[in-house]
């Protein structure tokens, strides 16, 4: 017999729950009736002691709740046919939501320690080919075709470089590098990843504001923010549409009205994001920003894109204001502090007195990889810095002991076979503790345990990188200069 439990967890009054469905297997979720057919099959052929099964069933709103029957045949007729069946069956939705989430998860570290591992190899690569052709193209100015064919292999592998940043993004510990950055370069840069995500059915306007102000932000995380939000409209418009993207510069002023709560007056560059899609209700727009919440069906969403924009804009000192309505489309509008002019102009000058200083420190090179460890060597003793190099940690050692004049600087890759670079540093610097310390890295495991060390005398270069980009840093850092974060790929440790 059914009682009030069972009804309610199909959302109908126990007295009118016969009325709606002919039989219990009626309510099961077609997908599920084969094998709840068999495991019960099974339990009243005496194959099995015990019915245990989790399966959905439909309410009365066509909606499905995940359930789980367990129970047994009590009593037979004298012919041996079951006659009643005595059991529980509990709600497990919430659980099979939970459940769902956590194989998201693993799912997405495992996607992000594959894309890791094949952003560190692809980094190396990169980082010859854009270090050789830089080289190669101050060699042949003369040669305006030849000149013309190399800065194409050049422009090549930068765009690679890029594709690089978006496998980092789904890696673990991604650190956030801030730099001078331009949104409107930032939108035209990824016009055609836009154009290819949105496909031919979607509108593409862009409107760029030339007023606007420089913001210091991570460029690579802001380009995943406006991605995501323009997978966003996209799924927001199966049938069509049409999507803006729109930069502004923003002023605002005492006693007026601000986006955001947490807002303060003064001026921000806008970017924002305007699809002509299904809208979203006041309720659904409260929930938006939760990890693994998602209005899409099964398979079709992660429910992390938009959490994820949210972490990323707060980290990098933005906030984030929504619009939308129902069946009149959805606007996402992000707010980033301008950075002041002075401020731009100071730390740009400082990028182009370094650039222009030339160096006469001893410097000592630790990378397992051949090429990039000769390239590296190279651009150094041009820039007229002694280089000794190392191609393992054991190496690197040894020639610290043989060296008996002054160490200015340890260039060291993070992650590599046997002694990694932050054992190899903790071991070089008991012996001479005021050499700094310039790590270098393609991959984001193992940049964790360099977060904590001393952040004056060390700093983090990413692969890939130029020899203009490694000569800046080096010199920065060996003059204790503000510059280490004037580009992408260079960050102190704050």
């Amino acid at each position: 017999m059914y009682n009030e439990r069972w009804a309610e967890i199909r959302g109908y009054p126990l007295d009118q729950y016969f009325d709606t469905m002919h039989t219990w297997k009626d309510s099961i979720h077609p997908d599920d009736r084969p094998v709840v057919s068999d495991v019960l099959e099974n339990h009243l052929s005496g194959q099995t002691p015990f019915f245990d099964q989790e399966y959905r069933v439909r309410r009365s709103d066509d909606t499905w709740r995940w359930v789980r029957c367990r129970g047994k045949i009590v009593s037979r007729t004298p012919e041996g046919q079951p006659l009643r069946f005595a059991g529980t069956q509990t709600d497990i939705t919430e659980y099979k939501q939970l459940e769902q989430q956590l194989l998201h998860a693993q799912k997405m570290d495992a996607v992000g320690r594959l894309a890791g591992g094949v952003a560190h190899d692809f980094n190396n690569i990169l980082t010859v080919i854009m270090s050789y052709s830089e080289l190669v193209l101050l060699q042949v100015e003369g040669n305006t075709r030849l000149h013309t064919r190399v800065q194409e292999i050049k422009k090549a592998a930068e765009k690679a470089t890029r594709l690089t940043r978006q496998l980092l993004m789904f890696s673990r510990g991604e650190a956030i590098a801030p730099r001078i950055l331009d949104m409107n370069r930032l939108v035209i840069d990824i016009e055609s990843m836009v154009e290819r995500l949105i496909g031919e059915h979607i509108i593409l306007n862009i409107h760029l504001d030339p007023t606007i102000s420089a913001i210091k932000a991570d460029a690579g995380q802001l380009e995943q923010v406006l991605l995501n939000l323009v997978v966003n409209g996209r799924d927001a418009m199966p049938e069509g549409g049409t999507l803006d993207v729109t930069t502004r510069r923003v002023q605002f002023y005492p006693r007026q009205p601000l986006p955001h709560p947490e807002m303060r007056t003064g001026t921000y560059t806008e970017l924002a994001v305007t699809d002509t899609g299904c809208g979203m209700s006041p309720e659904t727009q409260k929930r938006i920003f939760e990890p693994f919440f998602t209005t899409k069906g099964p398979g079709k969403g992660t429910g992390l894109g938009l959490s994820t924009v949210f972490g990323i804009v707060k980290q990098n000192r933005g906030f984030i204001d929504v619009q939308s309505e129902i069946g009149e489309g959805t606007t996402f509008r992000l707010f980033f502090p301008a950075l002041p002019d002075a401020e731009e102009r100071a730390e740009r000058t400082v990028l182009a007195l370094v650039a222009q200083k030339p160096g006469n420190e001893t410097i000592l090179l630790v990378e397992d990889e051949a090429q990039i460890r000769e390239i590296i060597e190279v651009a150094l003793e041009q820039a007229g810095y002694t280089v000794l190099s190392a191609g393992n940690g054991e190496e690197a050692l040894a020639l610290s002991q043989q060296h008996h004049g002054a160490l200015h600087l340890i260039i060291t890759d993070v992650v590599m076979p046997g002694m990694n670079g932050t054992n190899l540093v903790e071991q070089l610097l008991v012996n001479r503790p005021l050499t700094k310390v310039l790590f270098i890295s393609g991959y984001t495991d193992g940049e964790a345990s360099i977060q904590q060390m001393d952040k004056e005398q060390q700093a983090l270069l990413r692969k890939p990188f130029t020899p203009a980009i490694l000569i800046d840093a080096v010199r920065s850092l060996l003059d204790n200069e503000s510059a280490l974060h004037s580009t992408t790929n260079i960050f102190p440790f704050d």
